[in-house]
């Protein structure tokens, strides 16, 4: 199995601590996939619903635009139900309501040095300027029957959520686009960035209103599939920490059992076995967390880093995504980079996950929704 690229970076090295070495351990991965079921239900070809975009945004004056520049050519193909779009009779009318892009704030100008590269398949040297901005871009998606009674309000992104943007020296080209943006080519000197903000302050403003709206409207598209479709995420990598077998200090059959039996877990959920999942990932939890509180020398500093690990991945299984984010947290805590990759492919389940729970909590909170209602 592919090793994570990260583990030259995290605690893949032995160093001693009061005259002990600590235990040697690693992370793998497996691909699996998991099959959410509709929050209210799979809708058929012969159900119908219709889909209404904000009529104007901060910078986009006018719903024809924004269909035309943010939603057909970037969100439209990214809700895939069943059911026919109608506009005249329709079983659900799902509503995005935002008002645009707010609070865009510059962060100082930041030194970038990169490789550009070129058509013929080389690379050129670029050094300079580009400068991140920060801002909000609130929607909420607004769920109702084909009588017009409102059933649910889903957050799609809140004021806490923080978007950041970096502007740069090819941001405004006409290929630079929300799906497939460019590398980020830095001025040559402080002053030009700073010239090009002035003189395209508005341009700016809108294209980044363009980029965070693709984001935000994505993240709705896929929230509409998770209410009306079995939301399949297809393989998806769920990592696990192990302890090495070559030099082991101490005995940890229990714990390479216990990373078998993670291990069946998530093949079962693969499988769609989900309740028999969560049992398993029950049973481990109090295992691990046990495991965890120990004062045995052998649940070192870096055994427990794997044992967090672990458990974030055992609570997201199980839904518990505060516990998940919390474990992810101490992993993070402990030394490992928030962005290597063992770790943006967690943050990734997680947020996956915490959109589903969240989306069902809410709807369970609403009652049962039915067709028509």
């Amino acid at each position: 199995m592919k090793k994570f690229a990260s583990a030259a970076i995290c605690i893949f090295f032995l160093i001693k601590c009061q005259c002990q070495a600590l235990q040697d351990v690693d992370f793998d991965y497996v691909n699996k996939k998991m099959i959410f079921p509709a929050v209210i239900r799979p809708l058929t070809k012969d159900d119908h619903y219709i889909i209404e975009i904000p009529s104007s945004l901060s910078y986009y004056h006018d719903q024809l635009q924004i269909r035309d520049e943010i939603w057909n050519p970037f969100i439209n193909n990214v809700v895939e139900i069943k059911a026919k779009l109608n506009t005249s009779k329709f079983d659900y009318r799902i509503v995005f309501k935002a008002a645009g892009i707010t609070n865009i704030t510059a962060q100082p100008a930041k030194r970038l040095s990169i490789e550009v590269p070129l058509p013929n398949g080389s690379s050129r040297p670029a050094d300079g300027y580009v400068r991140d901005f920060t801002c909000n871009f609130v929607c909420n998606m607004l769920l109702y029957s084909g009588t017009g009674q409102l059933l649910a309000t889903y957050p799609v992104t809140t004021a806490k959520d923080v978007f950041t943007v970096t502007f740069h020296k090819d941001f405004l080209t006409a290929d630079n686009k929300p799906v497939n943006p460019k590398t980020a080519v830095p001025f040559l000197a402080e002053k030009q960035l700073m010239d090009a903000e002035t003189m395209y302050h508005d341009l700016m403003a809108r294209k980044m209103e363009q980029i965070v709206a693709y984001k935000v409207f994505q993240q709705a598209g896929l929230m509409v599939n998770m209410l009306f479709e079995n939301y399949n995420t297809y393989k998806c990598e769920y990592g696990y920490g192990y302890i090495k077998t070559k030099k082991r200090l101490y005995d940890y059959a229990d714990f390479d059992k216990y990373v078998a039996s993670y291990l069946t877990a998530v093949d079962v959920m693969d499988k769609g076995d989900y309740a028999t999942c969560v049992k398993i990932c029950d049973t481990l939890e109090a295992q691990f967390k046990i495991m965890l509180t120990s004062k045995d020398a052998r649940i070192d500093k870096n055994v427990q880093q794997a044992i967090h690990y672990n458990l974030a991945h055992l609570a997201l299984l199980q839904g518990k995504i505060d516990d998940a984010r919390k474990n992810f947290d101490d992993v993070v805590n402990s030394g490992v980079l928030p962005w290597a990759p063992m770790m943006a492919t967690l943050a990734l389940r997680i947020r996956t996950f915490n959109m589903y729970y969240s989306l069902k909590n809410i709807q369970d909170d609403a009652g049962k929704i039915e067709i028509n209602s």
